[in-house]
């Protein structure tokens, strides 16, 4: 009995943060409220603070289950980057995150969550913090790897690590942005591909 209340509770927990995820995405994280997520889950407001004490709190655990399972591995990979060709396992980074934007609404719908709190996490510290934390985990893991493309003198001269690193956040953010767009300026895995794989060709030597 315990075991299927174990598992009874985790279900809930997964449908509540799906829901949730769906209206953040549609409607937006300040437009929704924590009845609208009961209701859209077809459970109670209880059912909702049982797991979590905040909209906040839901937009970490959105993170931390739709997107980090995916993007851990490509981060490990990145800290890994072979010493002899840094710059072709980078690229290979690159492309299979993209494919896997393309390819997994969860981790789409996250990322766009994410994007669209900077404004309100002002006024939520707690939120402030986690945005904080995730944005500066994710330069540290694109500087590290730029570190390594530039002492396998695989960097252009003219660019530095940090504003090479700095520039790659930026235009990736815009892509994935605009990828996740309702009227889709463009699409993650076909043009977004291009448009990195654009950028790093002038930001890279070329390959020997």
């Amino acid at each position: 009995m315990a075991r299927k209340t174990k598992k009874q509770a985790e279900q809930t927990y997964h449908t509540l943060l799906d829901a949730a995820s769906e209206l953040f995405y549609n409607q937006g994280y300040t437009q929704t409220t924590l009845n609208e997520i009961a209701r859209h889950a077809g459970m109670t407001r209880g059912a909702v603070y049982w797991h979590f004490s905040s909209k906040s709190d839901i937009v970490q655990a959105i993170w931390e289950h739709h997107a980090e399972p995916v993007f851990n591995p490509i981060s490990l990979g990145l800290n890994e980057l072979s010493e002899d060709n840094p710059a072709k396992d980078f690229r290979a980074a690159v492309s299979r995150l993209l494919s896997l934007i393309a390819s997994d609404q969860r981790l789409a719908r996250a990322l766009f969550i994410l994007m669209h709190n900077m404004e309100t996490s002002v006024k939520d510290g707690q939120l402030l913090d986690f945005l904080k934390q995730a944005h500066a985990m994710v330069l540290d893991t694109l500087q590290q790897s730029f570190d390594a493309i530039n002492r396998a003198g695989q960097l252009r001269d003219s660019l530095n690590t940090k504003h090479a690193s700095l520039s790659f956040f930026c235009l990736l953010l815009g892509v994935v942005h605009q990828s996740l767009l309702p009227f889709r300026y463009l699409d993650v895995g076909t043009d977004g591909h291009i448009i990195m794989i654009d950028f790093l060709d002038g930001a890279l030597k070329p390959s020997k």
